[in-house]
């Protein structure tokens, strides 16, 4: 997981210091980081145990990777004064979001007596679903703001 958040840290930097704006940088770096989760489907059909946790074990590590990004795209375009209150929401949100997930699963699991194989299948359409949501809905120019 160290090694995936710094990873996310180097390649948006790398990306950016190649003359590509930050927040495209940003977000092709988090379109990268999706597709390595997607390997993450090969640990619920897996016989093998050490597959398993070479997919998982990737899948944390571009999480990782993802949450640096995501978190770097959020304060490149919100006003400094709004910082606290754009991540206190986001952690209520992410919070709120995390009682409904335990919610969610322990359904799934039920209805498909103990199947993980679509949990492991949905990880990875998240990132997928919120990747699109961020690239519609981040702004193309970054307000410049005056003190």
């Amino acid at each position: 997981a160290d090694f995936g958040s710094v990873g996310g840290g180097i390649l948006s930097s790398f990306l950016i210091g190649r003359g590509i704006n930050p927040i495209k940088a940003r977000l092709m770096s988090m379109l990268l980081f999706a597709c390595c989760i997607i390997g993450v489907i090969m640990a619920a059909g897996s016989s093998n145990l050490w597959v398993a946790v070479f997919a998982i074990s990737l899948a944390i590590g571009a999480h990782q990777a993802w949450t640096a990004n995501i978190w770097s795209l959020v304060m490149d375009y919100t006003p400094k004064h709004m910082m606290s209150t754009v991540f206190g929401f986001g952690g209520m949100c992410a919070a709120i979001g995390g009682m409904f997930m335990t919610q969610l699963v322990g359904h799934i699991l039920t209805v498909t007596n103990n199947n993980y194989t679509v949990l492991f299948t949905l990880i990875p359409a998240m990132y997928f679903i919120a990747l699109t949501w961020m690239y519609f809905m981040a702004p193309r120019k970054i307000p410049t703001v005056t003190e």
